[in-house]
């Protein structure tokens, strides 16, 4: 099981559909279902109760559903700290002046820019 499964599975739920689903996630209608059959397979439980008319999440599907979601979230979570850690990093700023200009000004100015 991967973090892709668990998008699947949150998708289709929230969907109710699989066509839609895929659709969304930009894949293929039955690339979608193998995935799922897949997912069930190697869990040997079923997630979605299927007809050719709507799609209704299992009593286990609902618990998976639940703790995927917050997985996702946490990860999400986790991108966007990184994410901001990325704009923390210090850099190095260069500025080229003369000298006569930087003796009398450069030192309030890097206050202010500190």
């Amino acid at each position: 099981m991967d973090i892709k499964d668990m998008e699947y599975v949150v998708t289709i739920a929230k969907l109710k559909s699989f066509s839609k689903a895929a659709a969304t996630l930009y894949v293929s209608q039955p690339a979608l279902s193998q995935a799922i059959k897949r997912l069930e397979s190697k869990l040997n439980i079923e997630l979605f109760y299927r007809d050719k008319i709507k799609v209704e999440v299992t009593e286990a599907g609902a618990e998976f559903i639940k703790e995927a979601e917050e997985i996702l979230k946490s990860i999400s979570q986790l991108e966007n700290k990184m994410k901001l850690l990325q704009y923390k990093k210090k850099k190095i700023l260069s500025i080229g002046i003369s000298w006569s200009y930087g003796r009398h000004f450069m030192a309030d100015i890097l206050k202010i820019f500190k």
